[in-house]
């Protein structure tokens, strides 16, 4: 009887371990300078870590909907989910602008200890119920009755 001899004959592994690491340093270094730019552009931590707390959540739901309908992680998907984090992050920051914006619009803010005010300075912005300057009681009392 014959003895069967099995040897590797190429060995990808190497290439797909390679390959699987430098996609986690790029995925980290990816949501890092993400998260800078954001932080530079909001000027307040607590709503970047809204926006950088939202990408890993969509994420996961993203691979969790792709594993249930049986779609596979390949270039093409990598790609689409590339896309939509960038228009997450845009989307993000559009709402978090118009929640502030809509909150400084109400007569209640106005009458707010300057403390409680957004950490940033959002009471520069000019809205058509709200000077720029810290709110008087007259214009506190003007807002409240009119």
């Amino acid at each position: 009887m014959k003895t069967l001899v099995l040897s590797v004959a190429m060995d990808q592994s190497v290439g797909v371990k390679q390959s699987n690491n430098s996609l986690k340093i790029a995925t980290g270094l990816g949501a890092l300078l993400a998260g800078l730019v954001v932080l530079v552009f909001l000027r307040t931590l607590r709503m970047t870590l809204v926006i950088v707390l939202a990408m890993p959540i969509a994420i996961l739901f993203s691979i969790f909907c792709l594993y249930f309908r049986g779609n596979t992680i390949n270039a093409m998907t990598l790609g689409g989910l590339t896309l939509a984090i960038g228009i997450l992050i845009d989307q993000s920051i559009v709402v978090l602008e118009n929640v502030i914006r809509q909150v400084l619009q109400s007569p209640l803010v106005a009458s707010w200890p300057v403390w409680l005010w957004p950490s940033c300075d959002w009471r520069s912005w000019k809205s058509p119920n709200q000077s720029p300057k810290t709110p008087t009681p007259e214009s506190i009392s003007q807002r409240v009755s009119g």
